[in-house]
């Protein structure tokens, strides 16, 4: 006598819910479930005992139950990061032009290049921190936080107002409201890996290897454009240095130095103003301050940061043993 399969089907261990059967979460609660439960079937036989197996389903691309919330942020930050790549993309053929204008044409290229650089790295880095939220990166989540409210931060204070850049900051907005604002969110990311270090402190590393490298970038950039005015030539050589100290310093950074930590703020703040004093108001010029602002305040602000770097301020204390 043939027996028709049984199916399992699988629910939210919080709220009681249906959740497909290879759910990490509750697509309507958020919350964390159990290890992904397997497919039980019965196969049908004629005159024979049932024989039960345990077929483990493969593993999903993307885990099962994720939020809407988490969807809807990952959708503008893809779109915000496709339209700043676009923008950068389209621009680059002036860029080549201004180049044919003799030396001085070639100094001002080598600006214009090095801003529209910085637009094109964020929307490239938008779109991983997309794909990473979906996997519940925590870090991913700090980070979304200094990116997205960086680059609206710029296009705002910025000069450049084009229907690409606006809807670029409204979707930077929305999103950051939504990570910030929605309980299950929270719950998702709770259900995420863990780090071997404080996540604050992560973030932080981070953001000052990427802070690090677009300082670099600059200066390198200032150096040949002297007949700009000296200025470029000193300030490239000062953005120089504080890159190469800020490299070094992020091992100091992962030991929880205090000093290393109040160096860093310090030559965060002064890159930003020197930044500023060859620089003018253009998106591109104001996103690497933004990521000078955002590495002081991941340093600062995060609890897990303060408590990382308040542990190895604490002196050892010797036992009344020790000798």
């Amino acid at each position: 006598m043939s027996e028709e399969p049984e199916h399992q089907p699988a629910r939210c261990t919080s709220c009681g819910v249906s959740v497909p059967v290879a759910a990490r979460f509750c697509g309507t609660c958020g919350a964390p479930q159990e290890s992904a439960p397997v497919v039980r079937t019965v196969t049908p036989t004629t005159g024979a005992a049932t024989v039960s197996i345990d077929a483990p389903r493969p593993p999903a691309l993307l885990p099962a139950g994720v939020p809407r919330e988490i969807l809807v942020i990952a959708g503008l930050l893809a779109a915000g990061g496709a339209i700043l790549l676009f923008e950068a993309l389209r621009v680059l053929p002036d860029v080549f032009d201004v180049f044919k204008l003799g030396s001085l044409g070639r100094a001002l290229g080598l600006l214009i290049l090095d801003l529209v650089a910085f637009v094109g790295a964020f929307g490239a880095a938008a779109l991983v921190l997309a794909w990473r939220l979906l996997l519940a990166d925590r870090v991913a989540r700090g980070l979304t936080y200094v990116l997205s409210g960086g680059t609206a931060a710029a296009i705002l204070l910025g000069n450049q107002h084009s229907t690409g850049y606006v809807l670029v900051m409204l979707a930077n907005l929305a999103a950051v409201a939504i990570l910030a604002l929605t309980p299950r969110v929270d719950a998702f990311f709770a259900a995420g890996p863990a780090s071997e270090q404080p996540v604050g402190v992560v973030v932080a590393r981070t953001l000052l290897v990427a802070w690090a490298f677009c300082i670099a970038i600059t200066g390198l950039i200032f150096l040949p454009v002297g007949t700009l005015g000296t200025r470029f030539v000193v300030v490239g050589l000062l953005l120089l240095a504080l890159g190469a100290g800020a490299f070094s310093l992020n091992g100091g950074l992962a030991r929880g130095e205090p000093t290393a930590r109040l160096i860093v703020s310090i030559g965060a703040a002064a890159a930003a103003v020197l930044t500023l004093v060859v620089g003018h108001s253009n998106t591109g010029t104001l996103l690497p301050i933004a990521l000078a602002v955002g590495l002081v305040a991941s340093l600062w602000g995060p609890e897990d940061c303060r408590t990382h770097f308040a542990a190895a301020a604490r002196p050892n204390r010797r036992s009344p043993a020790a000798g």
